[in-house]
């Protein structure tokens, strides 16, 4: 039989982000179920100690996954957990976020008023957050597009052509006429490869040169671990929405102007396609 942890660090298919969320949900799982191996606790045990916790919905099918993958690893059955995952666990799952939409549609701030915000945030010089969150609005991209590195060292070109290169940057090109943004690590890089954008407004270059100041070469934009990130941005967007409220609030605009071309441009620039923003994203859709 397998350790269980190895499983989840060595299965095919899953990408890092997924491999470090199964290991965090299966350590709270762990502690849901007493430390019992999960191939060793029978479907029925399992099932009932995840489905009648207090955990949210989204967080126990969560960890309904994670016991699917480690059991059949171990090829321990896994029919009961499926059956409910396909039947009842999907109605809670659509449920919990119909009324969630429901909430966001109240709640989240319109277009104009996050443009407002992000121009006061410019006026009081805040470069690091005006940065953050022109991106945000902008192109509508998750956190881990904004883990990246500012520089205006040439030398930056040959690392970007390195086709194995992971590391995204905002590169200030010589002209200083528009800066290129290199994205080699997002969330579906591996469908869609490396993204290339130049960008330029002039608001914007000059919130970077300003914010890279006296570190000529290069300086990270959030210069905290991957694991922080997700923390540090959205305490950094207006009311704390995040990346993803700020997505469905440029999804629920675009939409509510019929403007088919700037959802499709939003959903490619994030790298999915747009029945995948339809399904995710969309507020009305309750």
């Amino acid at each position: 039989m397998q350790n269980e942890l190895d499983i989840i660090k060595t299965s095919a298919g899953l990408t890092e982000g997924t491999r470090r969320t199964y290991t965090y949900t299966y350590k709270r799982l762990m502690e849901l179920i007493d430390f019992t191996p999960i191939s060793n606790i029978s479907e029925k045990r399992v099932l009932k100690l995840i489905t009648e916790s207090d955990i949210p919905v989204n967080s126990q099918n969560g960890m309904l996954s994670v016991v699917i993958l480690i059991r059949r690893s171990n090829d321990t059955s896994v029919d009961l957990i499926l059956k409910y995952k396909d039947g009842k666990q999907r109605k809670l799952m659509t449920e919990d976020k119909r009324e969630k939409n429901i909430i966001l549609e109240q709640t989240l701030p319109s277009y104009e008023t996050y443009a407002n915000y992000i121009d006061e945030l410019y006026k009081a010089k805040e470069w690091k957050s005006y940065i953050i969150n022109y991106l945000l609005f902008k192109y509508g991209v998750r956190n881990l597009d904004l883990d990246l590195i500012i520089t205006r060292d040439k030398s930056v070109v040959s690392k970007i052509n390195n086709k194995d290169s992971q590391v995204n940057y905002l590169y200030i090109t010589p002209s200083n006429k528009y800066i290129s943004w290199i994205r080699n690590k997002y969330k579906t890089v591996n469908s869609y490869g490396r993204k290339t954008l130049s960008i330029t407004a002039k608001k914007f270059i000059n919130a970077v040169n300003e914010f890279l100041q006296n570190d000529y070469f290069e300086k990270p934009l959030l210069d905290v671990g991957e694991l922080s990130v997700g923390h540090t941005i959205r305490s950094m967007t207006y009311n704390q929405i995040g990346e993803g409220g700020i997505y469905k609030m440029l999804f629920a605009h675009h939409k509510s102007k019929g403007d088919i071309n700037a959802l499709k441009k939003l959903s490619t620039t994030r790298g999915h396609d747009l029945s995948t923003a339809m399904g995710y994203y969309d507020i009305s859709n309750t």
